[in-house]
C-alpha cells in the first residue's frame, strides 16, 4: 500500500450517510494516513478530509420523486467529474444510492477506479436481474447486508461478501422495563421519516390516527421524532392543522422516547431494524406517490407484498405493514388499537427473534469491509 491513499466514499441516503461515517472512522483507525473524500451528508462530512458534494438535500424515494431531483443530481455528477479530473483516487465506495449508483460508477470507471459496493440498492428485493448484473459489472467488491441479497449477487460476482447487517454496530440499545407494554397512560411515538416527502406522505395520517386514539383514551401521550430543523418547520405546520394533546417533538430517538413507549408508528426503512433490535412494537408505513406506484408496478413490474424490512427478511408478515392505498388514519388506528393490548404486542415481539438471529453474524461489517478496501490499495 502506497503512502497517503485516497478513498472516495459516496452515500446519498440518510442511513447510508450514517454507515459512510462509520466506515470512514474504521478506515482511519486501521490506516491513519488515509485521506477520505466524501460525496455525502453531514455525517460523512465529520470524517471526510474533503467533501466534494453535500447530499443532505438530495434524499428522495420513488421514480417520480427522483425525476424531480434531476437538477441537483446533475450538479452532483458534475462536481464529482470535475474533482476527479484533477485529483487521483485509489479506491471508491458506493453505499446504496439507488437511481444514481450506475451514473456515478460510469464516471469512476473513466478513471479506472476500483469500486466497492457496500450495501446494494434494493434491486435484489424484487429479483431485478438486470439491475443486479449492472452492479456486478462495475464492482470490484460487493458487500451485502442480507443473506438473500448475498445469494443473488454471488451468482454473478465471485467477490461478493456477507458480514451481517451494519445496524448491529450502529443501533443504540435501549433498556425497557418489563411492564412497559401494559403501562398507562400509553405512550406512542410517531416517526414520519427523514425526508420531506415522507413527512408529507405520512404525517397527516399519523396525526389523524393519534386524534382517533385520543378520543378512545384522552390521556394518551405522543412523541414525534423530527431529525432536522428543516423537518421541524413542516411538522409544526401539520400540528397546527391537526393538533394532538400531550404531544412533544423530539430531535432524536432518545432513551427518554424509546424506553417508555408502548409502540412506534414509523415509515418503512432502516428505523424498523433499530426498533426490531430493541424489541419495540411497531406499525410500518410505506406510502409513495401514486405516479411512482404506477410506474413501478406497470412499467417495471415491481410487485412487493411488503415494505417493512422485518417482513421482507422473514418472507411473511411479522409487523403491521401498511403500503400506499392501505395507509389511512382509520387503518393506522385499527392497527394501533390492537397493539394497545399487551398480549398482542408481546406476540408480535416473539416474531422478532428469528429475524434478529439473521442479523447477528458475529462479524463487524465495517471492520471487514475496511480490510477488503485496504487489501486492494
Amino acid at each position: 500500500m502506497g503512502a497517503s491513499p485516497r478513498v472516495l466514499i459516496i452515500a446519498g441516503e440518510l442511513s447510508g450517510d450514517r454507515y459512510a461515517e462509520q466506515l470512514g472512522i474504521t478506515l482511519r483507525s486501521r490506516c491513519p494516513e488515509i485521506e477520505i473524500v466524501g460525496v455525502g451528508g453531514s455525517n460523512l462530512a465529520k470524517v471526510a478530509d474533503t467533501l466534494v458534494y453535500n447530499t443532505d438535500n438530495n434524499h428522495a424515494m420513488g421514480f417520480w420523486e427522483q425525476f424531480k431531483q434531476r437538477g441537483s443530481q446533475a450538479t452532483l455528477l458534475t462536481a464529482l467529474a470535475d474533482y476527479l479530473k484533477s485529483t487521483p483516487v485509489s479506491h471508491a465506495v458506493i453505499i446504496d444510492f439507488q437511481h444514481m449508483n450506475t451514473k456515478i460508477a460510469a464516471i469512476l470507471r473513466q478513471y479506472d477506479i476500483p469500486i466497492t459496493t457496500f450495501i446494494t440498492p434494493s434491486f435484489w428485493i424484487w429479483n431485478d436481474q438486470k439491475g443486479i448484473r449492472r452492479i456486478a459489472d462495475y464492482s470490484h467488491n460487493i458487500v451485502t447486508i442480507f443473506q438473500k441479497e448475498q445469494e443473488l449477487y454471488a451468482a454473478h460476482h465471485k467477490r461478493t461478501y456477507y458480514f451481517g447487517h451494519p445496524v448491529m454496530q450502529t443501533y443504540t440499545p435501549v433498556v425497557r422495563d418489563d411492564d412497559v407494554l401494559s403501562r398507562r397512560p400509553a405512550t406512542i411515538v410517531l416517526y414520519p421519516g427523514s425526508r420531506l416527502q415522507e413527512v408529507h406522505y405520512h404525517f397527516p395520517d399519523m396525526l389523524k390516527a393519534a386524534q382517533l386514539l385520543q378520543r378512545q383514551d384522552p390521556s394518551l401521550v405522543v412523541f414525534v421524532v423530527s431529525l432536522s430543523p428543516a423537518l421541524d418547520v413542516v411538522i409544526k405546520e401539520y400540528l397546527a392543522k391537526w393538533p394532538v394533546a400531550h404531544l412533544t417533538v423530539e430531535s432524536s430517538f432518545s432513551d427518554r422516547v424509546l424506553s417508555s413507549c408502548t409502540f412506534v408508528i414509523c415509515v418503512a426503512g432502516t428505523t424498523t431494524l433499530d426498533l426490531l433490535l430493541n424489541r419495540i412494537p411497531m406499525i410500518s408505513l410505506g406510502k409513495v406517490s401514486y405516479l411512482t406506484y404506477l410506474i413501478g408496478t406497470y412499467v417495471f413490474g415491481i410487485k412487493l407484498p411488503y415494505a417493512a424490512l422485518p417482513n421482507i427478511m422473514a418472507g411473511r408478515s411479522v409487523v403491521p405493514d401498511l403500503t400506499l392505498k392501505e395507509v389511512s388514519p382509520e387503518a393506522i388506528f385499527r392497527e394501533a388499537l390492537a397493539l394497545l393490548d399487551p398480549t398482542t404486542s408481546q406476540q408480535l415481539l416473539e416474531g422478532y427473534v428469528p429475524i434478529i438471529n439473521q442479523l447477528a453474524t458475529g462479524q463487524d461489517p465495517f471492520e471487514e469491509t475496511a480490510q477488503l478496501i485496504l487489501n486492494d490499495l
